[in-house]
């Protein structure tokens, strides 16, 4: 139960950061309902923690789109912790589910 609750902070705690790290850069993104307008409108705090969240858990979808590269270094940035995170989760899910198998 420790490794789910550690999992867990983790998780939130890169929404967290990322998020913030949004809002930091929120200058350099747009939102992603407008990206195809010439309206010129700043995103919203929402905007930064829901692409966060989105791109945490691997749904995906932009609220905000990236408009240099700097912004889609950070958003690539996330996508590979998400991607490593999972890729280790699976591995110790995987070892767990193998060490129960040979005790029995």
């Amino acid at each position: 139960m420790k490794a789910v609750i550690q999992t867990v902070a983790f998780q939130l705690t890169c929404v967290l950061i990322f998020g913030y790290v949004y809002w930091i850069y929120i200058d350099e993104f747009v939102p992603a309902t407008i990206s195809n307008q010439k309206e010129e409108k700043k995103g919203d705090l929402i905007d930064c923690f829901y692409t966060s969240i989105t791109i945490q858990s691997g749904v995906g979808y932009n609220g905000l789109d990236p408009i240099t590269n700097r912004a889609k270094l950070i958003l690539m940035l996330q996508q590979v912790i998400m991607i490593c995170a999972n890729a280790l989760i699976f591995y110790l899910f995987s070892v767990h589910l193998l060490s129960i198998h040979h005790k029995k």
